[in-house]
């Protein structure tokens, strides 16, 4: 029986992601602990720039409810600072961008 409590704690510890020190992927799924670190800015600039900062309505968005990954975290950065991702037809600065992108997906 110890084996299957070890068992069941190790299964435990890999569904716990931790947002400080575990490797962040494009496929790293964001969850209701996610948190802001210093792992994740890591991550953000490596994908979106030196020019990556958070902002509240970024953060805002991030935390929505809508399941996302880590991917589609970079991708909306993009999209709202810098127009390089293809844009959200629910994002109001896709729609104010005015490029004709939206209809591109």
């Amino acid at each position: 029986m110890r084996d299957t409590h070890e068992d069941t704690t190790s299964a435990s510890k890999r569904m716990h992601f931790d947002w400080h020190s575990d490797t962040i992927t494009r496929a790293t799924p964001v969850d209701g602990r996610y948190r802001n670190t210093q792992n994740v800015r890591r991550f953000l600039v490596a994908a979106c720039g030196d020019r990556f900062v958070f902002d509240r309505a970024f953060m805002a968005w991030i935390r929505n409810g809508v399941a996302k990954t880590m991917v589609d975290v970079a991708d909306e950065w993009r999209r709202q600072h810098t127009g390089a991702a293809a844009p959200d037809v629910t994002s109001p600065v896709a729609h104010a961008a005015g490029d004709g992108s939206a209809t591109a997906k």
